[in-house]
């Protein structure tokens, strides 16, 4: 066949197995249909900087076209849809550089095309959710905005399923929590209608994470449990490792910590299995890592805890832009520390502290819901080196961010932790951690601290 027939061929390859969860292998063809059909994407960090630098200026540069003939239009499209794709799987993967390069060339190919396409709707909306790790270059609102009313106005079901899931996704982010569930319904139903699976399987799981965030554990595991099972129905092991790392964290906050071992070991098997690892993200490994700290260390299995937190830390360290479902993970990696430092007192510990406090003020920098982890984390640092003012003055600044983005469970946290160390004001006269656990329906996570009664 043809130049332009094997790429289409390469293209509809990728695709297939995309949605079986083969990211990997997926991006392999996704490569080859790009270099046959448009050019080759970049294999190096510098190349896709460089790339993405040399597009974002054409972006700017050059206006959204009307419609071009579609002998000209039509290749144009397919390859920006190809980009698009590829720039999908590496935003999964946490590629960063690599996701912004190619949904730049992406956006251009669309609008040099002209016109409305599902391509391009797709693309405003996975410029929307890289905008967050260059907020001074792209706005995130005004692409979402146009992203939607795209979609809404082409009425590809397929299209619109997708758009609304990143959306959500988006809105979890800025702790739109009304709006992204309201956004992950809308997706889940629509996918419902023309079978698009993957994207109800993203949905939920996504939701999941939203509700984990507000500190809904219960709701939260029930996505979780939603996901799995449609996951198993296809045996796509990469959704059943975002089940596994979901539920997972929602039976450690809510003290079940023996189911907690069980979804534990499935995802350590999955992410050290030889087949899978290619397709596996940053943030399943940091979850492993830092539940079989927690884990070990309800066992009283030190040596165990370090190692778990050390290979959390280290994932965590070859991070440059976190995603926004990895919001959570700054807590619990604050808790590994917190309670590794009360039993050992190792001043080896202050390095793995301050490797989260740089991931957690990372996390606040893209993302709003980042911010009281941030805090919580800067807080644990100050406090490890005997700066116990500076420690308090973080961990009520903690709690009352907590408090404005409706995010309860962080908030009990940060006041535990001024319980705990007697650093709460003397004048203090808001809620207490107690009132707020008592509002999300849970007892005190005896991840907090292992020592406490």
């Amino acid at each position: 066949a043809d130049a332009v027939t094997r790429g289409h061929w390469h293209h509809q390859i990728a695709d297939a197995l995309k949605a079986l969860g083969h990211y990997q292998r997926a991006a392999d063809f996704l490569f080859e249909s790009a270099r046959l059909l448009d050019r080759a994407p970049p294999r190096s960090t510098r190349g896709a900087l460089v790339r993405a630098i040399g597009s974002y200026a054409g972006y700017r540069l050059r206006p959204h076209r009307s419609p071009r003939p579609a002998s000209e239009r039509d290749p144009m499209i397919a390859a920006a849809e190809i980009n698009m794709t590829l720039s999908e799987i590496h935003y999964e993967l946490n590629k960063v550089p690599f996701s912004l390069a190619e949904v730049l060339r992406g956006v251009n190919l669309a609008r040099n095309g002209g016109g409305d396409s599902t391509s391009l709707a797709k693309i405003y909306m996975g410029m929307a959710l890289i905008s967050r790790a260059l907020p001074k270059a792209l706005d995130g609102n005004d692409l979402q905005a146009k992203s939607i009313a795209m979609a809404e106005r082409l009425g590809d079901m397929p299209t619109i399923s997708w758009v609304y899931m990143a959306s959500g996704v988006f809105e979890m982010g800025k702790c739109g929590w009304t709006t992204g569930e309201a956004h992950f319904q809308r997706s889940m139903q629509v996918s419902d209608l023309c079978g698009e699976r993957k994207n109800w399987e993203t949905s939920m799981s996504s939701l999941g994470n939203l509700k984990r965030v507000e500190g809904l554990f219960e709701e939260a595991k029930a996505c979780s449990d939603a996901t799995l099972a449609a996951a198993r129905d296809r045996d796509i092991s990469h959704s059943i490792a975002w089940s596994h790392n979901g539920r997972l964290r929602d039976l450690l906050c809510l003290n079940r910590l023996e189911e907690a071992g069980e979804d534990c070991r499935i995802l350590h098997a999955i992410l050290n299995d030889p087949k899978k690892k290619g397709d596996t993200n940053d943030n399943s490994n940091v979850v492993d890592g830092y539940a079989r700290c927690l884990l070990a260390l309800a066992e009283g299995d030190e040596a165990k805890a370090r190692k778990g937190l050390d290979d959390a830390i280290a994932v965590v360290r070859s991070m440059s832009r976190p995603q926004v479902y990895m919001v959570q993970n700054v807590s619990f990696l604050c808790d590994a520390v917190w309670n590794l430092w009360r039993r050992s007192d190792d001043k080896s510990l202050l390095v793995q502290s301050a490797v989260v406090a740089k991931y957690g003020a990372r996390m606040a920098r893209q993302y709003r819901a980042g911010t009281p982890s941030a805090e919580l984390a800067a807080g644990d640092a100050a406090w490890y080196r005997g700066k116990s003012a500076l420690a308090t003055k973080h961990w009520l600044t903690s709690a009352e961010a907590a408090d404005q983005r409706g995010m309860l469970y962080n908030q009990a946290q940060a006041l535990f932790r001024l319980d705990e160390t007697a650093g709460l004001p003397a004048d203090q006269s808001g809620p207490s951690w107690q009132s707020q656990l008592a509002k999300l329906g849970i007892e005190r996570p005896r991840i907090w601290s292992m020592e406490a009664a």
